[in-house]
């Protein structure tokens, strides 16, 4: 069992206040909300982990409520046009390489 939560191999826990980031996750967002990362242990150590909300939406299970769908569709979305924008440049990078 893990000690705290950024310990537990499947939480997003080990990234946040962490130089290492993943893109998929907006460390930015829970880093701004919480401060400091013993704020945020303390949140999750004080948080009835077994009574979290849950709501089916487009992008599966979320947890939270009903409010929190438009955020995280947001959030996705400007996932998803970060990689496209990486992926255009790339692209536009390579095929300069190779004109004369």
């Amino acid at each position: 069992m893990a000690e705290t939560f950024a310990d537990y191999p499947w939480s997003s826990g080990s990234f946040y206040f962490n130089k290492e980031k993943y893109e998929a996750i907006d460390c930015g967002y829970v880093e701004e909300l919480f401060g400091t990362k013993d704020e945020l242990q303390r949140f999750i150590m004080e948080t009835n982990l077994d009574e979290l909300p849950t709501v089916r939406s487009d992008l599966g299970q979320i947890i939270g409520g009903e409010e929190f769908i438009p955020l995280a569709t947001a959030m996705a979305e400007r996932v998803l046009e970060r990689r496209a924008l990486n992926t255009v440049a790339v692209r536009t990078s390579t095929s300069n390489r190779w004109r004369k």
